[in-house]
């Protein structure tokens, strides 16, 4: 931690000691081709007929960095407290699962994009409950630091774009590179549709509106990582929705820093939910719950959205895609 961060109270994210897989400067980032193969996400599956599912209209979606998934028991953890809390939609960082694919566990489905080498880092996975994955259209592997789920909704679809990404140790480019892949997996959804873009992306936005992009109830100071979130939030027309609702400290920051103490608090919002403006006001609240009892040092972010699902009969097991890697 720099002078300058210790007494400001404030930890940088990106500063804490890497954990194994998490190799900084040295490491080799996979991404996924800059050629956008032109297909339509639904065709992964056929569908029969459409009817409406009739589920309770307020669904809880949320984002957690786990902090890797790969221990024994981290995921059936993870699932209990979804349960527990009543999480329909829940998006995972830093999973480190490798490869891709989906699997059931518990009653809950798990889609997941991770590193296809031996050194298990980064990975982001969606996971759901049985009555979300009736209506899930289909599941993209964009990169291991993003990934976007297709859900049938009324009265327009769902699209949950996952991310993961670089901590501040990596450079410049590893970032645009992140967002590069964000404007890929956006371009699998229609203007109509609502998107939900959410993750730990290791920026800070902190406190002060930016026109109808940012509210008055960030916490912390911006850091250049935050500009960048928020301008590509003004590119692509959302709102980061977890600096909209007033709310105390403990329901605002989404990170803890190893060296938080009652005599130094260092805690920082890094994680959020990013939506369309034109489905804003289907937020009706965003907030942390630290109490989410899962080994790490995040704490999970949920929204409450006002939608409907329908569901999705299908002939043929849904697949998922992956895009050509390149080497950098």
């Amino acid at each position: 931690m720099s002078a300058s961060n210790k007494e400001n109270n404030i930890t940088d994210h990106g500063s804490r000691k890497p954990r194994s897989g998490r190799g900084g400067t040295a490491r080799q980032e996979r991404r996924a081709s800059q050629v956008v193969i032109q297909r339509n996400p639904c065709d992964l599956l056929t569908r029969k007929d459409e009817v409406t599912l009739k589920l309770k209209d307020s669904k809880k979606v949320g984002t957690w960095n786990v902090q890797s998934l790969f221990q024994a028991g981290k995921v059936d953890s993870v699932i209990n407290e979804m349960q527990r809390l009543d999480v329909d939609i829940l998006g995972c960082s830093e999973v480190r699962w490798p490869n891709y694919g989906q699997c059931r566990i518990n009653d809950h489905t798990v889609y997941y994009s991770g590193d296809t080498s031996t050194g298990n880092k980064n990975g982001v996975a969606v996971i759901v409950n049985r009555e979300v994955e009736r209506c899930v259209l289909g599941f993209i592997e964009i990169s291991d630091r993003v990934a976007i789920l297709k859900v049938n909704a009324k009265p327009f679809n769902m699209n949950i774009i996952q991310t993961y990404a670089p901590t501040s140790e990596s450079s410049e480019q590893e970032v645009e590179e992140l967002y590069e892949q964000l404007k890929m997996a956006l371009n699998h959804t229609k203007k109509q549709e609502l998107n939900i873009i959410m993750g730990d992306f290791n920026a800070k936005i902190g406190k002060g509106t930016v026109d109808t992009t940012v509210g008055q109830f960030g916490l912390g100071t911006r850091n250049d990582r935050g500009d960048r979130l928020i301008q590509f939030c003004q590119e692509v027309d959302s709102a980061v929705m977890n600096t909209f609702f007033q709310l105390p400290p403990r329901r605002l920051y989404t990170w803890r820093s190893p060296a938080d103490s009652p005599q130094k608090v260092i805690r920082n919002q890094i994680d959020y939910i990013i939506i369309n403006k034109r489905y804003q006001n289907s937020v009706k609240t965003t907030k942390t719950y630290p109490g989410a009892d899962v080994a790490s040092d995040h704490n999970l972010l949920l929204s409450r959205i006002k939608l409907k699902l329908k569901k999705v009969q299908k002939e043929k097991p849904k697949k998922t895609t992956r895009y050509p890697e390149t080497e950098r």
